[in-house]
């Protein structure tokens, strides 16, 4: 497998030229920021996983948090506007539940800022003319643990060299932690999160979650393996047959749900 296979699958799939390889993609999203500069706050929708949320951390910056639309799972103009407003000066785009999220509105906001458009959810998710991951400054793709390609690793997608560049050089600068401290790092959050999520069900105290992600930050400190550029390219090649089934898969779930008290995200 060589480094050109794998940057020719994505630059085919995606259509953009600077392809940067990231061990996951809340590193990239770390590398980003550092890459971008500056020190505002950073826009996101309030569903986010919290390994972006470290990330923003890590970068120096703060989350500043958005609603989403209770039907779609998707981030308001409004909320993009008040972020603006409030001094922040990226966005991260994210793709949930297999939805395309229109970054045009959050890219007119954030003109002249930086937009991540992070495809998370809904690799090959497409408006009339834009692929998820792509509309934006730079874009994420993700292939571990419950992406839709679950071979590891991560790739992020760049218009601009120099940005590519400087984002590469963020990584090669970022020491990789040891395997086994990432998962007893992930082990200790767990066990912490599902104890104050208990104690948030049993009597409304929110107070266990204070704290959680303290010494969280080298658990995102994966380093890229090569052999993840071969197992992705491969995979990108059946792609298109997958995703044709998920869809189906989406409409047997959409129609079996109907006459119940369930609504489907978007």
């Amino acid at each position: 497998m060589t480094a050109d296979r794998f940057t020719q699958s994505l630059q085919d799939f995606f259509a953009l030229e600077h392809i940067v390889p990231a061990g996951r993609g809340a590193l990239g999203i770390y590398a980003i920021l550092k890459a971008w500069g500056g020190s505002g706050s950073v826009a996101l929708q309030a569903s986010v996983c919290h390994d972006v949320i470290v990330a923003v951390l890590m970068s120096g910056r703060q989350p500043f948090f958005c609603d989403v639309d209770p039907e779609t799972g998707l981030t308001p103009a409004t909320e993009w506007q008040r972020a603006a407003a409030a001094g922040a000066e990226a966005a991260i785009v994210i793709h949930l539940y297999g939805n395309f999220a229109d970054a045009t509105t959050a890219r007119a906001v954030f003109k002249g800022k930086l937009v991540i458009n992070d495809a998370a959810q809904a690799l090959g998710a497409r408006s009339a003319n834009l692929l998820a991951g792509t509309d934006g400054d730079v874009g994420i793709i993700s292939f571990g643990k419950t992406k839709h390609i679950e071979v590891g690793g991560a790739a992020l997608l760049f218009r601009d060299a120099t940005l590519a560049k400087a984002c590469r050089d963020v990584l090669l600068d970022t020491s990789p932690s040891r395997l086994t401290e990432i998962i007893d790092i992930n082990a200790r959050f767990r066990t912490r999160f599902n104890a104050a999520r208990d104690q948030l069900v049993a009597n409304g105290d929110h107070y266990g979650f204070a704290g959680l992600l303290e010494g969280y930050a080298p658990a995102l400190r994966i380093a890229w393996q090569p052999q993840w550029g071969e197992a992705i390219s491969n995979a990108l090649q059946n792609y298109p047959s997958r995703l044709a089934q998920r869809q189906v898969k989406a409409i047997h779930w959409h129609k079996a749900i109907e006459g119940t008290d369930l609504l489907p995200v978007g």
